[in-house]
C-alpha cells in the first residue's frame, strides 16, 4: 500500500471518474486503474463498483476512502510540524472566497501576504458559500472568507475579519438620490435589482428590503455579478445594495452621484475566515488572519460597534450534505 495508491482513490472517489482521476493526478489511466486494483486485492475488498453508467464507492469502499483521508491529514501534520519547528511560513494554501467579496478584498491583502512569505504558495477559488463549504468539509479547501451566519457548523471555526457595511446604488435619476442618507424603512417601497438565489447576499437584502413582501423587480438577473448588477441599475430606473467595498471599486464621481450610506444603525454583514477544526496548518491561516487584518480599509470595521445591525446569510447556503 502506497500514498500515491490512496490518492488516486480519493481522486476517483471525489469525480466518480477514473479518467478524470487520471488527469488530475498527472498520470495515464491505465496506470491509475492499475494501481488502484493492486491496492483492492491487497485489502481484498472492492472500493469501486465498475459498470458502464459510471462508477460508485461499494459500501467498504465509503468507510476506505474516510480512512484514506484521514491519514492525509496526518501526512500535513508532519509537515506543519516540521514548518512549527522552522518557525516558517510556507507551503501551499487553498483558499476559497465568494464572488462578492473576492475581487473586492484581495487587493488588500494579497501582495503584502506573499511579500511577507515568499514561500507561500495560494491557490484561490471563487465559489458560492455552499459549494465553499462543501469543499471544506470534503478537504478540497484550506480556508474559506465567506460571509457567516450567527453560527456554523460544529466542525468548522470561524474567525471574524470585519463587518462590512451596506451602502445604496441608484440610477443618477432615482428619487433616492434626492436624500443625503437613507432610511432602512424607505427601501420597504421598493424592491432591488438582486443576485440570484446562489448567492448569500440576495438574502440578506431581501431580508433588509423586505422585497418578499412586494411585488418582484422587473429584472432578474441569473448567475451574476455585482459588476452585472451595478451596469442593470445604471440602465434603469432602479437601484440595489452594494457591500462597502465593492463600492470603493466604482469610479470617484460616480460614487459621489449615485452612492448614499444609510442612517444609524447601518445594515452590515459579517466577513470571516472558516476553517475545519481538524486542519492541521494553523499557522497558515493565523498569518493569513493577521495580514488581512492589517490592510483592511477604513471602509469596514475589524470590531463590533454600536448602532450596528448585522445580517446573517440564510442557513440553507451551509449544506454540508
Amino acid at each position: 500500500m502506497t500514498l500515491s495508491q490512496l490518492r488516486y482513490v480519493l481522486s476517483v472517489a471525489r469525480h466518480l471518474s477514473f479518467g478524470r482521476a487520471a488527469e488530475e493526478c498527472g498520470v495515464a489511466q491505465p496506470s491509475l486503474s492499475v494501481q488502484i486494483k493492486k491496492l483492492e486485492d491487497e485489502l481484498g475488498a472492492t472500493i469501486f463498483d465498475r459498470h458502464q453508467k459510471g462508477v460508485r464507492l461499494t459500501e467498504v469502499g465509503e468507510r476506505i476512502v474516510k480512512q484514506a483521508q484521514t491519514v492525509f491529514v496526518e501526512v500535513d501534520r508532519l509537515s506543519e510540524i516540521a514548518s512549527l519547528h522552522q518557525s516558517r511560513v510556507n507551503g501551499r494554501l487553498r483558499l476559497g472566497i465568494i464572488p462578492t467579496v473576492a475581487s473586492h478584498l484581495t487587493p488588500y491583502f494579497l501582495g503584502p501576504l506573499l511579500k511577507e512569505y515568499p514561500d507561500l504558495e495560494i491557490h484561490l477559488f471563487e465559489e458560492t458559500t455552499e459549494n465553499l463549504i462543501r469543499e471544506l468539509s470534503d478537504g478540497r479547501l484550506d480556508a474559506a472568507i465567506l460571509s457567516t451566519p450567527e453560527k456554523v457548523s460544529y466542525d468548522l471555526v470561524e474567525r471574524v475579519l470585519y463587518y462590512e457595511p451596506f451602502v445604496l446604488f441608484a440610477h443618477p435619476k432615482h428619487r433616492f438620490l434626492k436624500k443625503s442618507a437613507i432610511n432602512i424603512q424607505s427601501l420597504q417601497e421598493e424592491n432591488p435589482v438582486l443576485l440570484d438565489e446562489t448567492h448569500c447576499m440576495r438574502g440578506q437584502v431581501e431580508d433588509l428590503c423586505h422585497s418578499k413582501k412586494t411585488s418582484k423587480s422587473k429584472v432578474q438577473l441569473e448567475h451574476g455579478t455585482l459588476q452585472t448588477l451595478i451596469t442593470l441599475v445604471d440602465h434603469q430606473d432602479s437601484y440595489t445594495l452594494l457591500p462597502a467595498l465593492a463600492a470603493l471599486d466604482l469610479r470617484p464621481e460616480q460614487r459621489k452621484r449615485q452612492v448614499r450610506e444609510f442612517q444609524s444603525p447601518q445594515p452590515h454583514r459579517k466577513i470571516g475566515l472558516i476553517f475545519s477544526k481538524s486542519y492541521v496548518k494553523r499557522s497558515l491561516v493565523e498569518a493569513l488572519e493577521a495580514v488581512i487584518l492589517a490592510h483592511l480599509p477604513e471602509a469596514v470595521e475589524p470590531r463590533l460597534k454600536s448602532k450596528m445591525s448585522v445580517l446573517s446569510p440564510k442557513a440553507t447556503h451551509f449544506k454540508t450534505n
